[in-house]
């Protein structure tokens, strides 16, 4: 400027040039303090649009009175030339601030929480950013974030207009679908995204996409699916790669109905495995060609115990006592069509045909007494001790003509049976109705976990442990497993092929490896409802025991043989990595199924949603049609308590092989 003025403000030195306008710092003489004038660059005072942006700039930070929006003071003009005057800033911009480093996530989490506050409010006035970016972030002598920058800001009912129709206005990489084709009117939504791709930078330090032109940019944020954030940052915790996802969804019915609660995730997560690092030796590039085990002899399946204990015997039975499950909530059909009390008289008529023919089976065996399954809410005990089928896929044969008669095993809670290709046990789940997800009481509960629902599903099996290095072996040997993408755990430098590991949870597998598994052995995954239910009975409990607080004798969890800083330094589970399966039978399901919290993630069959839940059916649920991500449950050895939780869950790529990812597979009778 030809004057050292702008109106009364005195210039101190300019701060920003380029673009529409130049940006100074001065002084106020008559507050005496510092402050930031933005001027409309002369070869654009006469344009009328630009003119307008700037009044309408000054009047929407006026209107919206923030703490976390910095404040405008003054609105005027200085020789034809439209200025702003607003708060000085000296902590610089966010922009700044990532070219020092990398931030911490609780230090990112402070910040987006501030911004999201600011956004939320103006949303609320039905105003929409629009240019969410790291300049548009300032920070004061303090340190506290403020949101600048409101020149493209629009009121909603003014957002019809984008690329498809009138120019593009905002920048490319942090743009949402919407505000690119304009399509559809836009809302705060909008801003979710770009919230969520200026997050994905924060925590990566690089752009969700990135191209050789504006228009490659663009086109990306419009077609390319949201690139996982754990190939970048595996050391991350698991909910990061979910909140992404879920912020930056093409679809604005899908992502976080406001910043506000993007940012509340975000601050769970910080409280999280965040603070230490994942051991590096155990991660692999997703896709990269997994390394074939060392050559040793193939190792038959190994009883699910600690090594120095003896095999339960309940993990080979040949007959158990059945029980049957009491509905929580009411009586449905049977899906067989018969009525409920033919059961119990066809029992009864064919012990009078026994008793006449001379007794087709021992009486005593039919009078034996019950033995209540683990936690379960049980209404009677069956009068027949049955032995089921020992194959997760029993095929039909043609009996020959007998006079004997015998009886149909009553399955129920308790019943179990044991595959023919890999040993596994299975236990029975009764057809019947739980409550799935969370209920807003639960402070550890996830949005994604919620609205908690009643759900019904037909009668399964499902495996009582993770499959094993062991039976997994089995499977590779027929070829038709590929083997982990390594062969170690996180402290242990020989893990898969050794055998003194075989009757350890199989790891570092995709969930096409599980899928792939499961099918070999006959079974198939199981949906993330039957894993729910298998975990939690029909009660709504949080941990598969109860609602009792996590201890030792429980689980396998991150606790003070645990290495990171999050660790539970009270509990001691014994175990640095994984343990056992099997091994803690205190900490068992209604239905009899072990390790079900921690010890390794679990891959289930269903893609992810964030709000599946929210229009899921009541019967049978299989998760979306699509997605990008699948689901996992039930925590791990690495993970903290809350992760435990039955209702817990989490989405990652297919592809993704972990040191803590396992399986366990499911079977429709």
């Amino acid at each position: 400027m030809a004057s050292q003025r702008i109106g009364r403000y005195e210039i101190e030195k300019q701060i920003l040039g380029g673009g529409m306008a130049d940006v100074y710092l001065a002084r106020d003489p008559n507050t005496e303090r510092q402050v930031v004038i933005k001027v409309v660059k002369r070869e654009y005072s006469d344009n009328d649009d630009f003119r307008a942006r700037f009044r309408r700039e000054a009047k929407v930070i006026t209107m919206l009175e923030h703490p976390a929006i910095v404040p405008v003071y003054d609105f005027d003009e200085h020789e034809g030339q439209s200025f702003i005057v607003m708060r000085y800033m000296p902590g610089g911009s966010l922009l700044d601030r990532m070219k020092q480093g990398p931030l911490s996530l609780p230090e990112i989490a402070r910040i987006v929480q501030r911004v999201a506050d600011a956004l939320d409010e103006a949303h609320e006035h039905g105003v929409i950013h629009r240019d969410l970016k790291p300049g548009n972030i300032l920070f004061d002598a303090k340190g506290n974030a403020y949101l600048s920058d409101f020149g493209i800001a629009k009121k909603i009912a003014e957002t019809t207009t984008g690329l498809a129709t009138s120019g593009f206005i905002g920048t490319p990489a942090y743009a949402s679908p919407e505000q690119i084709v304009a399509k559809i009117q836009l809302d705060g939504r909008s801003d979710v995204y770009s919230l969520g791709v200026l997050v994905f930078e924060l925590l990566t330090g690089k752009l969700p996409f990135e191209a050789d032109s504006p228009m490659g940019i663009v086109f990306a944020h419009v077609n390319d699916p949201v690139p996982g954030i754990l190939k970048t940052r595996p050391d991350l915790p698991r909910e990061s790669d979910s909140l992404i996802k879920r912020a930056m969804a093409k679809k604005p019915e899908d992502r976080y109905p406001t910043t506000g609660e993007l940012a509340a995730d975000l601050s769970k997560i910080a409280t999280k495995p965040s603070k230490g690092q994942r051991p590096d030796r155990s991660w692999r590039p997703v896709g990269s060609e997994p390394a074939p085990p060392p050559k040793t002899p193939t190792p038959s399946p190994a009883p699910r115990t600690r090594p120095d204990t003896p095999p339960p015997g309940d993990l080979r039975p040949t007959g158990v006592i059945v029980e049957t499950e009491r509905p929580t909530r009411s009586l449905r059909p049977r899906r067989s069509g018969l009525p409920a009390w033919l059961l119990p008289a066809a029992l009864l008529i064919v012990l009078c045909l026994a008793a006449s023919i001379g007794g087709a089976f021992a009486l005593p065996a039919l009078l034996a007494p019950r033995t209540p399954a683990v936690g379960a809410d049980t209404a009677t005990a069956a009068v027949a001790a049955t032995s089921v089928p020992a194959t997760r896929a029993p095929t039909k044969t043609t009996a020959p003509p007998t006079a004997t008669l015998t009886p149909v095993p009553v399955l129920g809670i308790g019943s179990t049976q044991v595959s023919e290709k890999d040993g596994m046990v299975m236990v029975y789940v009764p057809e019947g109705e739980f409550l799935m997800g969370s209920a807003d009481s639960d402070a550890d509960a996830s949005s994604d976990e919620k609205p908690q629902h009643t759900v019904y599903l037909d009668a399964y099996w499902i495996d009582k442990t993770e499959v094993t290095n062991a039976m997994y072996a089995l499977c590779v040997q027929a070829g038709v497993c590929s083997p982990p993408s390594s062969t170690g755990s996180s402290t242990r430098s020989s893990y898969y092929g050794d055998p003194q590991y075989d009757n350890y949870p199989v790891i570092n597998v995709s969930w096409n490896d599980a899928t792939a598994y499961c099918e070999w052995a006959g079974g198939r995954l199981p949906t993330e409802a039957e894993w729910e239910k298998a975990a939690r009975g029909t009660d709504g409990r949080v941990y598969p025991w109860g609602n009792e607080n996590v201890a030792g004798n429980l689980l396998n969890f991150c606790d003070s043989n645990c290495q990171y800083d999050w660790a539970d330094k009270t509990v001691d589970d014994g175990y640095a990595d994984t343990a056992p399966v099997g091994s803690y039978p205190d900490g068992a399901s209604p239905y009899g199924a072990l390790d079900m919290a921690g010890n390794v993630w679990e891959w289930v069959n269903d893609w992810y949603g964030s709000s599946y839940y929210g229009n899921s059916p009541s019967e049978n649920p299989a998760g979306p049609s699509s997605g990008d991500a699948r689901v996992l449950r039930g925590g791990s050895w690495y993970f903290y308590v809350s992760s435990v939780r039955a209702a817990g869950r989490g989405g990652y790529e297919p592809a993704l092989r972990v040191i803590d990812f396992g399986f366990r597979c499911s079977l429709s009778p």
